[in-house]
């Protein structure tokens, strides 16, 4: 797979997990889930867990399907921008 299909694939199931967010909150609530294909491909409350099955059931790809945390609070970023300065 070229590095463009990756990109795309990993676009793909971002938007996926964006789309079908509130149905895996319901779900996997307060979970990691990882998404591949389009489809829940595993998910679980400990990261380097849900990591390590990855690796061992997808090892070429691993490393391309997106893990999301599920939270069930809302989350709200404030962002500050400091600027550079330049002369």
């Amino acid at each position: 797979m070229s590095i463009t299909e990756q990109i795309k694939e990993f676009e793909s199931n971002t938007k996926w997990i964006d789309d079908h967010y509130q149905e895996l909150k319901a779900k996997y609530p307060d979970e990691y889930v990882a998404v591949w294909n389009e489809k829940v491909v595993g998910h679980g409350m400990e990261l380097p867990s849900l990591m390590e099955t990855l690796w061992k059931c997808y090892p070429e790809d691993y490393r391309h399907i997106p893990v999301e945390y599920i939270s069930t609070e809302d989350v709200h970023l404030i962002l500050k921008y400091s600027g550079i300065e330049t002369e």
